[in-house]
């Protein structure tokens, strides 16, 4: 009793430290863990065809890698661009417009254009332009502090996929219940996490789309436009906004009112209302049934919401934490139940 007990004390004091030392990694190993359970069914399929982990592991590490890597260095390159020919007369153009707009409402319906002149003629624009400027450079500090947790992200992925049979082993013998328990909740939260990430990648894909090819007919770069509108897909609510409403008013800057409009118009219906309240789900749920083997229990809404409060709580990773702690969740839960039942019927 006296060496079980030392060894437990000894191994929790190590995990303190292990936990000091990763603790700046640890959201960066959890995406990459959960990543690893998404891609398993695939890497068993790999080893079987080149009888490699190492070289397996390489193939789904490079391809996580390209999807990743390739969108955010085209957005890099294309935003500098865009940095170094701003105009910053443009923003001054689209609030004179504004105003002119504003004359030309019936008399009848002029109930607040005096005090929307009033609050239009006190902007300050040359600081709205410094600031622009400034959120720009904002921008790009964050896009390199989210391209370091890329890399790491990558590393652990790799590694995971490595020792990935290793940890399993490990985790069957350390956990107190029957092999074939843990196994079949493995399978379901793997299940559940290959319906995230192929979702998740599947709406930015299909959204990113719509509004790339959309706007393409306006003379804008509708790949790199249809890349940002991907990843803000991601963001609850507002996602959509942040990208329609800018053209809109750049397109009003330019005095193209109808443009402006059916911008508005083509992204608030065809996206925000029809392909994101109603096709997003329904791609999550044949995902669900046709891609994953083992048909996730978990319901295609709670998937969906805990994307959602994931992305609220972590920000971009939580897209994949959110989904990934759900199915841990009711995978620990399943295993509670089966086991008071168990021990109910002895």
């Amino acid at each position: 009793m006296t060496t079980k007990f030392f060894s437990t004390g000894i191994f929790l004091l190590i995990s303190y430290w292990m936990y000091l030392i990763y603790n700046p990694f640890l959201i960066s190993i959890a995406v990459a863990g959960l990543l690893s359970i998404a891609t398993a069914s695939a890497k068993v399929s790999l080893d079987k065809k080149f009888n490699s982990p190492m070289i397996s592991a390489g193939i789904i590490t490079s391809l996580l890698a390209f999807l990743l890597f390739g969108p955010i260095f085209y957005f890099l390159i294309t935003i500098t661009s865009a940095v170094n020919s701003f105009d910053p007369t443009s923003i001054e153009k689209t609030m004179i417009l504004i105003k002119d707009l504003l004359g030309t409402i019936p008399h009848e319906f002029q109930l607040y254009t005096n005090e929307i002149n009033d609050f239009l003629n006190k902007i300050d624009y040359a600081s709205i332009s410094q600031s622009f400027l400034s959120i720009l450079g904002q921008t790009g500090a964050k896009s390199a502090s989210f391209i370091t947790d890329i890399i790491l992200i990558l590393i652990f992925f790799f590694m995971f996929h490595i020792y990935g049979e290793k940890i399993t082993v490990f985790a069957v013998r350390a956990v107190p219940y029957q092999g074939n328990k843990i196994k079949n909740s493995f399978k379901e939260i793997s299940s559940t996490m290959s319906t995230v990430s192929y979702s998740i990648i599947s709406t930015a894909i299909f959204e990113g789309a719509l509004f790339g090819v959309f706007i393409s007919f306006f003379g804008y770069d509708g790949l790199f436009f249809g890349i940002l509108y991907g990843f803000a897909s991601l963001i609850p609510v507002v996602g959509g906004l942040l990208m329609w409403l800018p053209l809109a008013l750049y397109e009003l800057s330019q005095g193209d009112v109808q443009s402006a409009l059916f911008i508005m118009l083509y992204t608030v219906i065809v996206i925000s209302i029809f392909a994101d309240t109603f096709i997003r789900p329904l791609i999550i749920e044949v995902i669900n049934k046709k891609v994953n083997k083992t048909e996730s229990e978990i319901h295609s809404l709670v998937i969906f919401f805990s994307i959602v409060a994931g992305l609220t709580t972590f920000g971009f990773w939580g897209a994949i934490l959110g989904p990934g702690v759900t199915a841990l969740f009711f995978g620990a839960t399943t295993l509670m139940e089966e086991e008071h039942s168990t021990k109910s019927k002895t």
